[in-house]
Parts: C-alpha cells; sequence; structure tokens
C-alpha cells in the first residue's frame, strides 16, 4: 500500500509513515470526493476524484481517526531559521554600534590627552591682559585674552597720545604642541589696518608673534607681549 495524498496537499517526505494519531493538517484543502489516501502501487495513477478504479474508500480514507502527516516540522524549520537570521542581525547591529562607540571613544581620549599636552606646553593660562610693542606702525598693543581653551580676544594698536589706530579680533584656527595659530580681523579703526594669520609662541609670560599671513602681502613685522600681573 501507497500513501496518496491529492495534487493540492504537499509531497509526503520520503519513506514516511504515519503515526498513531496523526491527522492532515487543518490548513490544507479538503479531500476531493472519493479520493482513495491508500492505494496499491499500480493503481496510483487510477485513484482520481470521482474515480476511485477499483478500490473503494476504507478507514484509511479522511474522515474519521484517519492518520495522516503535517507540515509542523517544515514550520519548525522555518521558524528556526527567522530566529537565526534576526539573533545574526542583532549581534550585527550590536557590533556595529560597539565598533562605533568604541572608535568615539578612542578619539574623545586622544583629544583630550591633546587638549592636556597643549595646556601644560603653555605653561601658564594666558587669558588676561598682555600688552608690547608691534613693529609696525603702532607705538603700543594691548591684546585681551578672553578664552585660552580655544584662543579668543581682541587686540588694539595705539599710535601716538595713545590714540587708537585699529582694533581687530582674534580667534584660534589651529594648534601644534607650543605654537598657535590665530586670524586677525578689522573690527574697527584705520582701513590700513590689515586682516592677519599669527603665528604664536608662549614661553612663560612672554607671548611672542609673527605674520604667518597677511591681507595686504607684508610680513616683516611681529608682536612681543608681556602678561600684565
Amino acid at each position: 500500500m501507497k500513501f496518496n495524498p491529492p495534487p493540492e496537499w504537499p509531497s509526503p517526505p520520503s519513506g514516511w509513515k504515519p503515526e498513531p494519531g496523526w491527522q492532515p493538517d487543518p490548513s490544507w484543502p479538503p479531500l476531493p470526493a472519493g479520493w482513495i489516501l491508500w492505494i496499491d502501487d499500480d493503481a496510483r495513477s487510477s485513484a482520481k476524484p470521482g474515480n476511485p478504479g477499483p478500490y473503494t474508500a476504507t478507514a484509511n480514507a479522511v474522515g474519521g481517526a484517519s492518520p495522516g502527516y503535517s507540515l509542523r516540522p517544515q514550520r519548525g524549520l522555518f521558524f528556526a531559521i527567522a530566529v537565526f537570521t534576526a539573533v545574526t542581525a542583532l549581534g550585527t547591529i550590536v557590533g556595529l554600534g560597539y565598533w562605533a562607540y568604541a572608535n568615539w571613544s578612542a578619539k574623545k581620549v586622544v583629544d583630550d590627552i591633546s587638549k592636556s599636552i597643549d595646556s601644560a606646553a603653555l605653561k601658564i593660562d594666558p587669558s588676561g591682559t598682555w600688552t608690547g610693542s608691534h613693529t609696525g606702525a603702532a607705538d603700543k598693543v594691548v591684546l585681551e585674552i578672553s578664552s585660552s581653551t580655544q584662543l579668543s580676544g581682541a587686540i588694539t594698536y595705539y599710535g601716538k597720545n595713545d590714540s587708537v589706530i585699529c582694533v581687530e579680533s582674534w580667534t584660534e584656527t589651529s594648534r601644534d604642541y607650543n605654537t598657535i595659530y590665530v586670524d586677525e580681523k578689522r573690527e574697527s579703526g584705520s582701513d590700513k589696518c590689515s586682516d592677519t594669520e599669527w603665528k604664536i609662541t608662549v614661553e612663560g609670560n612672554t607671548l611672542t608673534a609673527e605674520k604667518n599671513w597677511d591681507s595686504t602681502g607684508k610680513t616683516d613685522s611681529s608682536l612681543s607681549l608681556h602678561k600684565s600681573s
């Protein structure tokens, strides 16, 4: 005898034999009228709906407690694959998140160390008032540094009788150990004042600056300032 499922049902696994109590999956289509589930091997091709051939329905025909087979094992496999895929995706997401956090943490540590080195290299807090001389047209220079973490402030150039020539802003653009690069831009005063990039070094209470660039093309001036006590 051979199990003869209708075309609408899935084919049973090779060598499948029903276990006691098994029933066809409720989600399968109903058995066609007159369909024979168990036939002799040589009569399977003649068993069709409405044409049972020489065989008649027996206790093995669906209807009652006839045993059948189920797709539950296949569904279990699909469920296992779905769980594996979800766990793999979650692991990938967690791994990428950890990688991004580790890179961010490493960069932050490097930045913090760099800031510590830069601050230590300056040896003193540069914020405050600095006064001194300018090799150009100014007789006196006063620099007010308001922030030392990223150097910023304002510098005033004075001529004869303490007349203000111009006031310019200072903004740090980069720092390399104890060398600071600052952009100077005119805020008020004479048109002769130019936009400048200074290369600054601080040694103790002395600040020196050399022009690295100037909007007029002149780079031959310098500053020598001392911090007021």
